[in-house]
């Protein structure tokens, strides 16, 4: 009997442990998966410009309001606002918000400020915020903490949602002062019914998606903020995407309450500046681009023609990749002939003489910086005594600043300090430097248009000179 027995159950043994194994190896396996899907090709919609709603709920700890705000309102995008809301907060963050955006901003149209006297659950403060936006209008949550990792956010978001089977995206995204990468996105194409909460959506700090979403769900009795994403998840399944560029910094730094409020925000602008281009710029020679992107000269010149004339010839001579160059200069009636001179050996180069029209000098320099965008986004600003000795091709210098999205592209390196770089190339070095720093912004440097147009434009000159003085000093961002 006993032996029986035995046989009996070695033979269920065999019969249920497969099926055990089986069982738990699936359960395994589907943990290791990704809860978000793997999109299908679609045809893009690009000449949409979608329309954007920050919303940042404040609860106290405005420290970094102002970095935050700053990233926000620098963006090269304009299909945008701005929803804040203090939730409550019982530590003066109210009035320092009013205060910091009517001394700053008060110009802006696109700010919507408002107050809870008491602590509301954050699901009805979003559901509230939602009733005034439009159904196609894509809300972007941020921490006011946090802050955008760079000026093209939205321009990338924009690209993503181009796509009309994308209803919520999260970025790649930099924890700040460490500088790691975030790691949320995991390959596969599984939704995980079981567990949404640990979807890389919910979990990111930084969260987009179309407003009627969220609209349309009841969300009666919802307390915390996973109870409130994780329906969405459930409701897009593989409509989420995820966007590998860095558009986020999370911000795990705590400030002492005795240290100025917004000032250290500031701060941290010449950091964030970098953020991009250093997460970029170390593995941009393995990318190649598709275009290669000529650039235009700006030449500024003052009573130096036979120097001028001396660097066109090393110009004309080693630098590959121009467009078009074009001479501004200011002369004295004894230097009038020979610069007239120059024009006629130079017959391609564009001559501008503004000599007692200095009211002229800075919209003619925006009008030729606007000029051409498409076939040209960069420009070259250079003085007139510039000798070029080695050849100098633009399309390098263009590719490098398109993939590491780099404010500038310094050629003239015996004027940089190349032991503080952070990255580099086989002949490109990436530097991060203080605005005191910067070496002269006419040493043969190459700029992207859109961003010099915008810096440019705030500042107050009428004259290279005069721009030259107030270029560390006035110009908005410390910038790689």
């Amino acid at each position: 009997m006993h032996y029986d027995l035995r046989k009996v159950l070695l033979f269920f043994l065999i019969l249920v442990l497969p099926a055990f194994i089986f069982k738990e190896y699936h359960v395994l396996k589907s943990a290791r998966e990704s809860y978000v899907s793997k999109p299908a090709p679609v045809e893009k919609r690009l000449d949409i410009k979608h329309a954007f709603v920050f919303v940042m709920i404040v609860e106290g700890n405005t420290d970094f309001f102002a970095k935050t705000c700053n990233s926000i309102f620098t963006q090269n995008y304009d299909h945008y606002r701005v929803v804040i809301v203090d939730n409550g907060s019982t530590d003066g963050s109210f009035g320092a918000l009013q205060s910091y955006l009517y001394k700053k901003h008060s110009y802006r149209k696109n700010i919507t400020l408002c107050q809870h006297l008491h602590r509301l659950p954050y699901a009805k403060v979003i559901k509230e915020v939602l009733k005034e936006c439009k159904d196609d209008e894509i809300v972007i949550l941020l921490d006011p903490s946090d802050w955008l990792a760079h000026q093209n956010v939205l321009t990338s978001l924009n690209e993503a949602y181009a796509d009309p089977e994308v209803w919520l995206t999260y970025p790649g995204s930099l924890e700040y002062p460490s500088y790691r990468k975030t790691a949320l996105h995991v390959s596969g194409m599984k939704v995980h019914a079981r567990k949404p909460y640990r979807t890389p959506w919910v979990e990111s700090g930084m969260k987009t998606f179309y407003a009627h979403l969220m609209k349309d769900m009841d969300i009666e009795g919802t307390q915390e903020a996973k109870e409130l994403f994780i329906p969405m998840i459930n409701l897009a399944k593989w409509h989420i995407r995820y966007i590998p560029d860095t558009l986020y910094i999370h911000n795990r730094l705590q400030l002492e309450s005795d240290q100025d409020r917004f000032q250290i925000g500031l701060r941290l602008d010449a950091l964030t500046r970098s953020i991009y281009s250093q997460s970029t710029l170390a593995k941009a020679h393995h990318v190649q681009s598709t275009e290669s992107k000529k650039a235009d000269m700006i030449i500024f010149s003052t009573n130096q023609p036979f120097q001028l004339g001396i660097s066109l010839e090393s110009i004309y001579r080693y630098v590959r990749g121009i467009d078009c160059i074009y001479v501004l200069y200011e002369a004295q009636s004894s230097y009038q002939q020979a610069y007239a001179d120059l024009q006629r050996r130079f017959p391609n180069v564009n001559f501008f003489d503004l000599s007692e029209r200095s009211n002229e000098f800075k919209p003619l320099l925006l009008s030729l910086l606007n000029k051409s965008l498409m076939q040209s986004p960069y420009v070259a600003l250079v003085s007139d005594g510039l000798l070029v000795k080695d050849p100098i091709y633009f399309q390098d210098c263009t590719n490098a600043l398109s993939q590491t999205k780099a404010f500038a592209f310094f050629l003239d390196v015996d004027s940089l300090t190349v032991s503080s770089s952070v990255a580099n190339t086989d002949r490109i070095h990436i530097i991060e430097m203080e605005q005191s720093q910067m070496p002269a912004p006419f040493n043969m440097v190459l700029y992207s248009k859109p961003d010099l147009v915008q810096d440019l434009s705030d500042m107050e000159f009428n004259s290279s000179n005069s721009l030259l003085k107030i270029w560390g000093t006035q110009s908005k961002n410390c910038r790689l």
